[in-house]
């Protein structure tokens, strides 16, 4: 009787800490939904807004994931050095990605990045664009919603390395590579870190002056380590992503953007020693001013809808939106 017992508490604590590593703590889901997001949302200005300029980002570190995304004519000025100050809130409905009882509340990003990124030079056919940099992310929580989930409140520090080439203003190639580790601002331990190497292809097809049409493909592999359940590997994934997004210019320096994305993530083994594979088709509006060449406002919404082969994994919905506010300055 004893070494029956003996087994299923043995059974069920392997399960309960293989579910745990699996189902990530919330400030990790976070940090990936928007990083998701901010890679997929590479996206570029139909042609006539701001002319003779490079396309401002339509979202914090856009510039550093793929170079200037830009089908206009470049700067006569180079420049050699580019500084970012982001802030944006957002109000989501499921916090935790739940299935059922969802959480929802505000949250607060506010992003400072600093990069060696050149101006863009002919190199054989195309337009290459280097960059090397650091970005600093603040996540803070309880600014609304239900529940404030302060309690959740950490910090994301990336450094990055990226190469694109933009092929006659019709197609990107890009590769990136990322190093991320995500500290707790309550006592400053790191508990996540991934390297993120990066493949990305865009083609824009101009449909008239102020209307474009962008197709992509991207796909990137997450290689992770979690504490303080030290675990290499349990959330290591393959994200292949397929995009489609209009960009409307609606008036001077107004651009209107539906997106939508089908997204698949291969997880090699879980912590149960199982693959997984989850489906994300993410649907979205993201409206964007620019004020000027250096400064940019944006409003947006998003609906995340999420498929799971894993019985531990929730199959879940999730609405935000927000705003925000981008400062850039290239020297």
């Amino acid at each position: 009787m004893r070494m029956k017992m003996k087994i299923v508490l043995l059974g069920l604590a392997s399960i309960a800490a293989g579910w745990v590593a699996q189902a990530q703590p919330a400030p990790i889901q976070q940090f990936n939904d928007q990083q998701q997001q901010r890679s997929l949302l590479r996206q570029t200005v139909p042609r006539g807004v701001l002319t003779s300029t490079n396309a401002p980002e339509l979202y914090p570190g856009e510039n550093e994931d793929a170079g200037p995304q830009s089908i206009l004519k470049l700067n006569a000025r180079r420049t050699h050095w580019e500084g970012i100050a982001d802030t944006q809130y957002l109000y989501t409905d499921n916090n935790r990605l739940s299935e059922d009882n969802k959480i929802d509340t505000g949250l607060a990003i506010n992003t400072v990045q600093f990069a060696l990124a050149p101006t863009a030079y002919p190199l054989g056919p195309g337009q290459f664009s280097p960059r090397l940099g650091y970005r600093s992310q603040w996540y803070n929580y309880g600014l609304g919603g239900t529940k404030s989930e302060d309690v959740l409140d950490f910090n994301a520090q990336t450094a990055f390395i990226t190469t694109q080439m933009n092929y006659q203003q019709l197609w990107d190639f890009a590769a990136e590579f990322d190093y991320t580790r995500l500290l707790s601002q309550q006592s400053y331990d790191e508990f996540y870190t991934e390297f993120t190497p990066l493949l990305f292809v865009q083609r824009y097809i101009p449909l008239n002056e102020k209307l474009v049409l962008s197709v992509s493909w991207q796909g990137m592999y997450h290689f992770t380590s979690t504490d303080p359940l030290p675990r290499e590997g349990v959330n290591d994934r393959l994200d292949n992503t397929l995009g489609v997004t209009l960009s409307y210019q609606a008036m001077e320096k107004l651009v209107l953007q539906p997106f939508f994305r089908l997204q698949h993530v291969y997880y090699h083994k879980t912590a149960l020693g199982e693959d997984r594979n989850d489906i994300y088709n993410i649907v979205g509006l993201s409206t964007s001013y620019y004020f000027h060449r250096n400064f940019a406002a944006r409003v947006f919404a998003t609906g995340t809808f999420r498929e799971s082969d894993d019985p531990t994994a929730a199959d879940y919905t999730k609405f935000d939106a927000g705003a925000g506010l981008s400062f850039i300055i290239r020297f």
